[in-house]
């Protein structure tokens, strides 16, 4: 079932969605983005009923805008966990403590950012909103000067967001370790049997050290074969958590 919101949707996800007769959830902001009456639209009422009624609901989404409806409509399923558990950063880190004891994390209020003595917490480190997106409020911290500058950034009012309090929420950040070494984003999922199915491997590129911008990603045949084994043996424990 695919549910669809803003702010876009590609041609080639309506034709996908039309070709395959796939059902697609009549919300109002699906029904903006969508403007053919052929698609094999379902309402919201009948998509709620046949999602709470089946063992092991699959939904495909397009923005994190739609968790909202997930997480209002899909109560009674796993789903709204599942999603928070890879969503909200500082509850993903308590999922993987055991993987990696010795990385260090703690949550920090926004209210306690003026506050927090930066002599207490080893450097460098990263501080970014738990529940982020597009890397705003994303801060490398490697000096005190870096520091100051972030506490002048990370207030309520230059945080504020267009998207829902389930995509972006300033009101707590994480503090981590920082990870020297390249960036890749993973595409993947896992099935009913917390197998791990691999969609693509992309390479995050930065400007600089200190770069934390979402510009630039690429991946190649080269690039998933060299690392499509090690992502798989990675993410296997974590799927076996939630199954």
């Amino acid at each position: 079932m695919i549910l669809i919101d803003h702010p876009y949707i590609s041609d080639f996800l309506i034709k996908t969605i039309k070709e395959n007769n796939f059902e697609i959830i009549a919300t109002k902001e699906a029904k903006s983005l969508v403007n053919d009456d052929s698609m094999n639209w379902i309402s919201e009422f009948d998509a709620k009923n046949k999602l709470l009624k089946t063992p092991n609901p699959l939904v495909y989404t397009n923005s994190e805008n739609s968790l909202t409806w997930i997480f209002n409509n899909l109560k009674e399923t796993k789903l709204p966990g599942q999603i928070r558990l890879f969503k909200d950063k500082l509850n993903f880190r308590e999922l993987t403590r055991a993987m990696f004891p010795d990385f260090l994390f703690r949550e920090i209020k926004i209210d306690d950012i003026q506050t927090i003595d930066i002599d207490e917490v080893k450097l460098p480190f990263v501080i970014k909103p738990s529940l982020g997106f597009f890397s705003i409020g994303v801060h490398i911290i490697r000096n005190k000067s870096d520091w100051h500058i972030a506490q002048n950034e990370l207030n309520y009012e230059n945080l504020k967001s267009m998207y829902p309090k389930e995509v972006m929420d300033a009101s707590t950040f994480i503090i981590e370790e920082y990870i020297e070494g390249e960036e890749f984003a993973i595409d993947a999922y896992f099935d009913k049997d917390g197998e791990v199915v691999i969609l693509n491997i992309l390479h995050h590129m930065f400007s600089s050290s200190t770069d934390v911008s979402d510009r630039v990603y690429y991946t190649s045949h080269s690039i998933i074969r060299k690392y499509k084994e090690s992502v798989e043996a990675f993410l296997k424990p974590i799927g076996k958590k939630l199954t």
